[in-house]
């Protein structure tokens, strides 16, 4: 919910500590006397005068979390106000100019998607500046695609939705933004570290409690700092992730979580998936460890909701 930065001397001590809320206004600020960066929230400069963030485009004031004028691109944006930083949602996104989005956690999501595959097809999947997600097999024939695939379901599940007609959205997150919510929700205190979200197939409360964002057929956030335990106590978030995200593919195809009459619900299918790619005594049972809250991080995330609620 919030930044922290620590600005070092060149003997490596400590000189500066900082904490910003999610818009950027200061939170916690601790410096030696003698010193102080102008560089602070997101690496932006501020003005010593007048408190004002410089992001090259433009002038941003943290106090109200709105830019002084209008971005040059608002035409991309018609939803949105041409004043906003980050389309008001700065726990998914950057503005590093002020005129520009970026998905913040692009690094640790990929890196959750390539865990998936075979350690020699990894660096097949990639990630374009957007966040926008793709399978590379350039200079490989269909016989040769065929034989990688099926050797390897983790890079398999990954190539099926990149080519899906159903468009959906992973995060590793602990706070997320969903469609059908006014504020953001927190993953990592969810019971199971895990919202997955379809506009099509049903939940497992037989309805659809969390909706994707606008465009997305369905939507997958897991905790970033919760964890994953299987029976003998050893990570299992690689396969709590193959099977949610098989579960969010399915249901992004119209398969409800639960069985119709005699074909399986998106759930078992996930976890006969899972099985098999990781081969499970008991496929989809993994035991959740919550990530401790700091007292800062809860007053963060209230005044976090107060904010969404007002606006």
């Amino acid at each position: 919910m919030h930044r922290i930065s620590y600005n070092s001397d060149l003997g490596g001590q400590v000189i500066e500590h900082l904490e910003y809320i999610a818009f950027g206004e200061t939170f916690v600020q601790e410096r030696r006397e003698d010193w102080a960066t102008p560089y602070r929230f997101t690496g932006q400069e501020q003005d010593c005068e007048t408190g004002l963030y410089y992001h090259s485009a433009r002038y941003m004031d943290t106090r109200t979390c709105r830019f002084l004028s209008v971005d040059r691109y608002a035409d991309k944006y018609p939803d949105l106000s041409p004043y906003v930083y980050a389309a008001n949602n700065p726990l998914a996104f950057i503005d590093p100019t002020g005129d520009t989005l970026d998905v913040g956690n692009i690094k640790s999501s990929l890196s959750d998607l390539r865990s998936l595959a075979n350690k020699s097809n990894r660096s097949r999947i990639v990630a374009d500046v957007n966040g926008r997600v793709d399978v590379d097999m350039s200079g490989l024939g269909e016989d040769d695609i065929k034989k990688i695939l099926k050797r390897d379901k983790g890079l398999s599940l990954i190539y099926a939705m990149v080519n899906s007609t159903k468009k959906m959205l992973y995060s590793t997150a602990d706070y997320e933004v969903f469609g059908n919510m006014r504020i953001p929700i927190s993953v990592g205190q969810d019971f199971n570290g895990v919202i997955n979200a379809s506009s099509n197939g049903k939940d497992g409360n037989y309805a659809h409690t969390y909706l994707p964002r606008e465009g997305y057929d369905g939507q997958l956030s897991l905790s970033l700092y919760g964890r994953w335990l299987d029976s003998s106590g050893n990570s299992a978030r690689k396969s709590v992730l193959f099977h949610e995200l098989a579960e969010n593919l399915y249901r992004s195809r119209g398969i409800d979580y639960h069985p119709v009459g005699n074909s399986l619900g998106a759930h078992q299918l996930a976890i006969n998936l899972e099985g098999s790619r990781y081969g499970n005594n008991n496929p989809g049972a993994a035991n959740y460890v919550m990530p401790v809250q700091s007292d800062a991080q809860k007053k963060v995330f209230r005044q976090w909701k107060i904010y969404f609620y007002q606006n």
